[in-house]
C-alpha cells in the first residue's frame, strides 16, 4: 500500500471502529457491517479469499432468513455460543500453554499457587456460580 493509499485509508478505519466498536455486540448487524467492510475492500487493494466470501454470503443468507421470521434476529447473538465453542476447541492447547507460561508461572518458572487461587475463584464464579453475562 503506498504512502498516499494509507493516507485516505486510515480514516475509513477510524471511522468503521468508532461506528462498531461503541457498540454492544447484540447491536451489530451483520449486513451492515459487511457493506461497510465492502467498501474499504473494493476501495483499496485487499485480496480476499473465495472461502471467505463464501462464508460470508452464507452468513448473510441465514441472517436475511432470520430477520424475515423474527425482526429482531441478530446472527451475532445465535452464533456467539457456538463461535466461543469453537474457538476454545480449535485453540485450546494454544491458549492452554499461554495460560500456564504467562499466567500461572512465575519468572522462574514456578507454578505460583496464589495466581492459581484467583483462576479457580474466577472459574467458579463464571461457571458454577453463573455470573458469565458479557
Amino acid at each position: 500500500m503506498s504512502e498516499e493509499e494509507e493516507e485516505r485509508f486510515k480514516p475509513v478505519i477510524e471511522g468503521l471502529f468508532d461506528r462498531y466498536l461503541s457498540l454492544k455486540l447484540g447491536d451489530v448487524q451483520f449486513k451492515e457491517l459487511i457493506f461497510d467492510l465492502a467498501h474499504v475492500v473494493y476501495e483499496f487493494p485487499f485480496r480476499i479469499p473465495a472461502n471467505f466470501t463464501y462464508i460470508v454470503r452464507a452468513i448473510m443468507t441465514l441472517e436475511g432468513l432470520g430477520t424475515m421470521v423474527d425482526s429482531n434476529f441478530n446472527f451475532f447473538e445465535v452464533a456467539r455460543p457456538y463461535a466461543k465453542r469453537f474457538m476454545f476447541m480449535r485453540e485450546g492447547r494454544y491458549l492452554r500453554g499461554l495460560i500456564v507460561d504467562n499466567v500461572i508461572r512465575g519468572k522462574g518458572g514456578n507454578i505460583e499457587w496464589g495466581k492459581v487461587w484467583k483462576l479457580a475463584k474466577m472459574a467458579f464464579k463464571y461457571y458454577v456460580r453463573g455470573e458469565n453475562k458479557l
